[in-house]
């Protein structure tokens, strides 16, 4: 019997990710609006149902496709009882990472955790190659929710580091935008490379602070996820980073990496780390720098200490 998948929320992603697993997976749509639950139903082969308690209760796996300003109302709804993982990528609630806020919200024993790597929802909807991590906070259950997940075209790999998982989903937004200001400007391949290297850096030592492994980085869900998200023209956020510097016009509604610098940077403060990409790119959202001053500030610092 096909593995039954509750998917919570219908847009882009969500549908995508619902058409990706249909081969092997019967996937059901649930979404606060019908409408968006029947559409991606469709566009998927699938099927919708009217309610989240309805979804969740016909499945084997429940899959969270919502932005982090939904993400605790969702986890809420879905309960706790079936294996739970969240395609969203950002900062939860008082600066924490989805897992922390996760293990606060969902009940004690609830086996949980994320989907991550590079992947944009258009191309995993056109069933384009892709590759994904899987990490939850029960290592036991990987192997399951690996097999029933796997595709062709959509290879999912087990990572036991969830926080290092949330923690590059954290910041590779932030990031995209940094990259974006820096092509924006016309600073040149030498300094975009510079950015997601030191970007990485930023992120492993965040990772790190808050218990992650080191090798995490190394993954799709890590230099993977950052290589794409920095580069590419279909990357939301690199274009808002564009805009920020005068090329092109900002995408429509709040992007993770915008909504996620702040919380970044306040709990990288907290950890007694010094993030100043994450800090400059804060700078130029909050309009406290403009991204040629904040590309100066990084540029004046003193050399690194040997």
């Amino acid at each position: 019997m096909s593995c039954r998948v509750a998917i919570l929320g219908g847009g882009a992603w969500g549908a995508a990710f619902g058409g990706a697993i249909r081969k092997t997976c019967l996937p059901y749509f649930w979404d606060r609006n019908i409408q968006t639950a029947r559409r991606a139903a469709e566009s998927a082969a699938a099927e919708w149902r009217e309610s989240a308690a309805a979804a969740v209760s016909e499945s084997d796996i429940v899959v969270v496709a919502v932005s982090s300003g939904g993400f605790a109302e969702t986890l809420r709804l879905a309960g706790g009882k079936k294996p739970l993982l969240w395609l969203t990528k950002g900062i939860a609630g008082e600066d924490r990472l989805l897992s922390e806020f996760a293990a606060e919200i969902l009940p004690s024993g609830a086996c949980f955790g994320a989907l991550g790597g590079p992947t944009f929802a258009c191309e995993v909807a056109k069933q384009l190659p892709a590759a994904m991590v899987v990490a939850v906070n029960t290592p036991a259950r990987l192997p399951f929710l690996q097999n029933a997940l796997h595709q062709k075209t959509l290879r999912l790999y087990p990572c036991a580091d969830l926080t290092g998982v949330c923690a590059a989903g954290a910041i590779k937004n932030v990031l995209a935008i940094a990259a974006g200001i820096c092509d924006g400007l016309d600073l040149g391949e030498n300094a975009r490379a510079a950015v997601i290297t030191r970007g990485l850096s930023e992120i492993s030592a965040f990772s790190r602070a808050l218990g992650g492994r080191a090798e995490t980085i190394q993954t799709v869900a890590g230099i993977g996820d950052v290589l794409l998200t920095c580069t590419s023209d279909l990357s939301r956020n690199r274009r808002l980073g564009l805009s920020w510097a005068g090329r092109g016009r900002a995408p429509d509604g709040t992007l993770e990496g915008a909504s996620s610098a702040g919380g970044v940077l306040r709990r990288g403060r907290a950890l007694g780390l010094n993030m100043p990409i994450i800090a400059a790119v804060h700078g130029v959202l909050q309009k406290e720098l403009t991204p040629r001053r904040a590309a100066e500030e990084l540029l004046s610092r003193p050399p690194p200490v040997c």
